[in-house]
């Protein structure tokens, strides 16, 4: 059969292949507007569930990161490998200078300055989950992983400021009892 088209080549393509009609072949090579709605759409849907998988990804880290001790809430290059971060540890805020070392700036113990923070933060979460596409679903993971660790991180939370604030306490006992020294020397 094969060498029979070979040797009788106009014959075996009216045979083998139905002919096709100009209108069909013009049809087939145009792209209609339906065609480019459709690719735009398909490249829209794409983005979107990569920015929500991106998103929840991000999410899921921070999570993981609530469950720790110590969180970086943010914070702003100034530039040259230095850095100004806030810092919750324990529940309690601190500004951090990062460069070649570390240095507290200020520590943050107002009541009105750290419920501030705290709102801010709040605020810049739920604008996330809600400009997120899969945004319910993020919330109802983030129950999910929050609640189970709740006593354990309350307990342990709780232990650590009090190291803090005994830690605090010894700092300023040796600051006064230096700075009383120095009055002794001076008088």
């Amino acid at each position: 059969m094969v060498e029979e088209c070979f040797e009788l080549q106009d014959k075996c393509e009216d045979e083998v292949i139905p002919s096709i009609s100009e209108e069909e072949q013009a049809g087939s090579n145009t792209v209609g507007l339906m065609d480019y709605i459709k690719m735009i759409g398909a490249l829209v849907l794409v983005i979107a569930l990569l920015y929500g998988l991106l998103k929840f990804v991000n999410n899921r880290t921070k999570n993981f990161q609530q469950s720790k001790l110590i969180q970086n809430m943010g914070g702003t290059t100034l530039g040259g490998n230095r850095s100004v971060q806030i810092v919750k540890i324990a529940g309690n805020y601190y500004v951090l200078g990062v460069g070649e070392d570390v240095q507290l700036i200020k520590e943050v113990t107002d009541d009105v300055e750290r419920q501030k923070l705290e709102e801010y933060f709040e605020e810049k979460e739920e604008e996330f989950v809600q400009k997120s596409p899969i945004g319910h679903l993020i919330l109802k993971w983030k129950s999910r992983l929050n609640q189970p660790n709740k006593q354990e991180q309350s307990s342990f939370q709780s232990l650590l400021s009090q190291q803090l604030t005994e830690q605090k306490e010894k700092r300023k006992k040796l600051f006064n009892r230096a700075k009383s020294k120095e009055n002794n020397k001076d008088g």
